[in-house]
């Protein structure tokens, strides 16, 4: 019909999430002493500054190259946070989700462990009873990620104190437990608690679909249960050329000693329930971890492998 205005038709996930989408390109830090920002290097006609900034391009980000001996001073202090203490020709990527430069060979596992603490406050922040991790491994020392990582800067104060326990199965396996006393506040969360523009806590949230889904679930349905799977999807690669030139450079940057490429964690979560059932609630229970076996199987039926999110259409 001529004269009919269009009219868009708007996600209801969007409306519930307001979330300012960001794209953070990848941030390299590199710390060199005075001398070295002038004086000639490698039988060129570089100094060693420019010779780094020249090989910019090779990396997947921004490259800074500042030099070591002005760490103290205010200015850089607050734009170049770092963690531990700073070494000189040392290679750093920041982890935007801290604010802070951490050893490139360590960026990988640090990155991991800032999803599973944010994906841990969410469950917290919902409500958590219990949370069990079944951690998946392969050629993994279960030594660094385990489910007792720190648990921080909960959205709301909601007083939870939390009871740990720590379980190994098989070699390949380690189940964890987390427990958390009720606490009323918890009635209080609404989705504002999660995308509200002063609230920092929730970096990787926004283009997380999975944990959206969960608090869709937990706020729109008074779920009482629910499961999901946290993988790593942190690729931060580095061509042959690149390497080649920082080790001429004798830049450490180094190469991470835990393999999370095939790294995985299921969680079952619990919750306590919420004061009163929103209108038009129901409820879905999630199979418990307890009734798939966690050895190793050949059986396509029962194997952990096997296990996969709740879509968001089956709600």
């Amino acid at each position: 019909m001529r004269g009919c205005m269009k009219i868009k038709k708007v996600s209801q996930d969007k409306i519930k999430f307001n979330f300012k989408i960001r794209n953070d390109k990848l941030k390299f830090l590199i710390l060199i002493r005075e001398e070295d920002m002038v004086k000639k290097f490698y039988m060129c006609n570089y100094t060693l500054r420019d010779f780094l900034l020249a090989n910019k391009k090779k990396l997947p980000g921004d490259l800074f190259v500042i030099n070591f001996d002005d760490i103290e001073k205010e200015d850089v202090m607050n734009n170049y946070i770092i963690e531990g203490n700073p070494i000189p020709n040392e290679l750093y990527i920041k982890l935007e989700s801290n604010n802070i430069y951490v050893p490139a060979n360590t960026y990988e596992l640090k990155y991991f462990q800032s999803r599973q603490n944010e994906l841990k406050n969410i469950f917290i922040t919902l409500g958590a009873k219990s949370i069990k991790c079944c951690i998946k491994q392969s050629n993994y020392k279960s030594t660094v990620i385990n489910a007792s990582a720190g648990i921080e800067n909960i959205a709301v104060d909601i007083g939870n104190e939390a009871n740990y326990s720590n379980e190994k199965t098989v070699s390949t396996q380690e189940s964890s437990l987390l427990t958390f006393d009720y606490n009323e506040k918890i009635n209080e969360i609404n989705y504002k608690t999660f995308t509200d523009d002063e609230n920092n806590n929730f970096y990787f949230l926004p283009k997380e679909k999975e944990w959206q889904n969960i608090i869709i679930r937990r706020l729109d349905h008074s779920q009482l249960t629910d499961k999901c799977i946290l993988k790593n999807n942190s690729n931060v690669k580095m061509s042959v050329s690149l390497k080649s030139n920082l080790k001429k450079a004798n830049i450490g940057f180094g190469h991470s000693t835990e393999n999370l490429d095939e790294f995985e964690m299921f969680y079952e979560i619990e919750y306590h329930p919420l004061a009163s059932l929103r209108k038009n609630s129901f409820l879905i229970e999630i199979p418990s971890f307890d009734d798939i076996p966690l050895s190793t199987v050949d059986d396509k039926t029962t194997s952990i492998d096997n296990i996969v999110p709740i879509e968001d259409n089956k709600i």
